[in-house]
């Protein structure tokens, strides 16, 4: 089992959150009601695992069709539901290997308790 690595937080992390989001936004901004940096590098001070996770909600969880290819123009890998249905996730590597992941990204409908 790999072990998990857990950093001192790091003040930089907003800001490539606010980068990404942007990044994001520019290619598939028309299917995206909100996105919002979750997780323990969303918190000031936590130690964290250095993977920023975000939540992206949809009017309609079908709409995450249409996000698959320009999300993969960014190097994203989509994973389907992975095991949670009604969330849809991908994955960002750090480099070309899995070894490591700058982003994670949850997507869910607008207003569900998922």
């Amino acid at each position: 089992m790999p072990s998990i690595e857990i950093v001192e937080y790091d003040p930089m992390w907003p800001d490539h959150f606010e980068k990404e989001k942007a990044r994001i936004l520019s290619v598939a901004g028309a299917y995206i009601d909100d996105i919002q940096h979750i997780g323990s590098t969303a918190v000031p001070g936590l130690g964290a695992k250095p993977t920023i996770d975000m939540l992206i909600e949809q009017a309609e969880l079908s709409l995450v069709e249409k996000c698959v290819q320009p999300l993969q123009t960014l190097g994203y890998e989509y994973l389907g539901e992975n095991g949670l249905p009604n969330r849809h996730f991908f994955r960002k590597p750090i480099g070309a290997s899995w070894t490591g992941r700058l982003f994670n990204l949850h997507v869910v409908e607008k207003g569900s308790d998922e």
